[in-house]
Parts: C-alpha cells; sequence; structure tokens
C-alpha cells in the first residue's frame, strides 16, 4: 500500500509540473502572438512613408533615408504600446519590423524572450499589385 502512495505522489508531482511549464509557455505564446500583431501593424505604419522624390518621378518605394521609417513605426509601437521596435529593410519595397521582449511567467518566474516580427511589402496598382 505505502508504494501505491509513493507513485502516486510523485506521479501527481510531475504532472503538477507538466501543467505548470504547460501554462506559462501558453501566456508566452499568447505574449509573442500579440507582440507579433503589433510589429505587423508598426511594419504597415513604416511602409507607408515613401520617399516623395522618387514618387514624382514615378517609382513607388519605402523612405529610407533619415530614418522616417524607423521613427514612424517607433512612434506608433512606443505611443500605443510602449514598445520600441527595430526597422529593417530587405529592399525598396519591403520592411520589416522586429519588437524585442521578455515574458516574465506567472508559475515559475522564468524570463523568457517573447518577440514580435512583422514585415510589410509595399504595393500599388489599380487592378492587380505591382512591384510584388
Amino acid at each position: 500500500m505505502g508504494a501505491v502512495s509513493v507513485f502516486v505522489a510523485i506521479s501527481i508531482a510531475g504532472l503538477m509540473g507538466f501543467a505548470v511549464i504547460v501554462l506559462d509557455n501558453c501566456g508566452r505564446l499568447r505574449d509573442m502572438e500579440y507582440n507579433d500583431s503589433i510589429a505587423q501593424e508598426g511594419a504597415r505604419v513604416a511602409g507607408q512613408q515613401l520617399d516623395e522624390t522618387a514618387l514624382l518621378q514615378g517609382d513607388y518605394r519605402v523612405d529610407q533615408s533619415q530614418n522616417i521609417a524607423q521613427d514612424a513605426a517607433n512612434a506608433y509601437t512606443e505611443q500605443k504600446y510602449g514598445l520600441p521596435c527595430q526597422v529593417t529593410f530587405k529592399d525598396d519595397h519591403t520592411v520589416e519590423v522586429t519588437i524585442s521582449k521578455r515574458y516574465h511567467t506567472v508559475l515559475l518566474g522564468w524570463d523568457l524572450p517573447a518577440s514580435g516580427h512583422g514585415t510589410a511589402t509595399l504595393v500599388h496598382g489599380v487592378t492587380k499589385a505591382e512591384n510584388g
């Protein structure tokens, strides 16, 4: 009888530990999804900053000079959510935004990375997208 109760106690402790890890990681995944959505909106905002000189010549591209896109994305993510972001450019039409954040687990008390990533591609056209 005593061997069964030891087995049950060990099994319950293991299951509780597993439940704690699952619950904390579910919170982290929720936070990562939230950060992805913020980064996606930051990328959209950065992608709307057009190079006016090129636009007057008929070329649609994101303005990469003087950190205009970076400032616009940061203004959006910091003012609305308090999260600074980093903007990178794959090319003249594609903007990537990364939000670096850590998630503090509720039950375990650990800090885990929960970064967010978003990409926006500038396209134009009336009936079908050009440049994309």
